[in-house]
């Protein structure tokens, strides 16, 4: 029994903890565990979160740019190979090769700048230099469209501001000349015309004046054009335009024309002829113009 009360008597010798002053400073940030922007130190990131009433919204809005970004079309870099391009134009329906883009004259165009553009050699030319730009620029088969709609447009406005200005020339060039030629004009117009026709036998020539422009005007209409033909014109006769001819044809038309004299001598009826004197006339004309012919005075010897 005394080894026992020895025991409950022993002094316990155990470290006691020392109590800790509460008013001692202590240097840890306190976090608000509510306040779940408050650990974002960078004030441009701590802005963006502030639009988010919690951080679920922020998550979801995350997620959903995510998706948005899963989804999206990047355009190949200079680098990208060719499964990576092909990939690409397929996502956006561009075709693959430049022959593919098809393309419809644009509502309203002229029937004549259609047939230029659309169908002419030349202008499909233009449309297939277009479609190889449209290619290798990965443009989709709607902006091609576009392109060419808006090219259409344009050529059509500069068709119709041209023929204002030819229009406008030609009115000038009528003033300038019905100035000069008074009350003549329309005669002197009358001349140009018909010796145009006289020399314009497959309709070449009318077509060469209508196409080519000189300051500003079709030839045709140009005033120095038109007083040369006009002056032409008015040198010529009723049975045509008088040309001389060269030297060699000369000596056989005045051969003929002696043989043909010769006939009054040795066949005075035949001479006297229908036949005979249209001939003569014939190639006097060509010697002489269209004088009169008396007598023999067409023999040369």
């Amino acid at each position: 029994m005394a080894e026992v009360a020895e025991v409950e008597t022993e002094e316990v010798s155990e470290e006691v903890a020392p109590e800790v002053d509460a008013t001692e400073e202590t240097t840890e940030e306190v976090v608000d565990l509510n306040d779940w922007r408050q650990s974002i130190k960078d004030e441009k990131v701590r802005a963006f979160a502030d639009r988010f009433t919690s951080p679920v919204a922020a998550v979801e809005t995350a997620y959903k740019f995510q998706q948005t970004i899963s989804k999206g079309i990047t355009v190949p870099g200079k680098d990208a190979d060719e499964d990576t391009v092909k990939d690409f134009r397929k996502k956006l329906g561009i075709p693959d090769a430049p022959e593919g883009y098809k393309v419809d004259p644009p509502k309203g165009l002229p029937e004549e700048l259609q047939v230029e553009i659309f169908e002419s050699d030349d202008g499909k030319a233009v449309l297939d230099r277009f479609r190889t730009i449209a290619h290798q620029a990965n443009i989709p088969p709607a902006g091609f469209q576009a392109m060419v709609a808006e090219f259409a447009t344009l050529s059509a406005e500069g068709t119709s501001q041209q023929a204002k200005m030819r229009a406008e020339a030609v009115d000038a060039a009528n003033d300038a000349l019905k100035k000069e030629w008074g009350k003549d004009f329309d005669a002197n117009e009358n001349y140009g015309i018909q010796a145009v026709k006289t020399f314009d036998q497959d309709g070449s020539l009318t077509a060469f004046l209508e196409e080519t422009i000189v300051d500003g005007v079709q030839l045709g209409n140009h005033p120095a054009f038109r007083k040369a033909w006009a002056n032409v014109g008015r040198n010529m006769g009723e049975d045509g335009f008088h040309v001389t001819p060269g030297e060699g044809e000369t000596q056989g038309i005045q051969e003929e024309l002696d043989s043909l004299y010769d006939l009054m001598d040795s066949n005075e009826t035949k001479y006297r002829s229908n036949a005979v004197q249209n001939r003569i006339q014939a190639l006097e004309g060509k010697l002489h113009g269209d004088g009169a012919i008396v007598g023999s005075g067409g023999r040369s010897a």
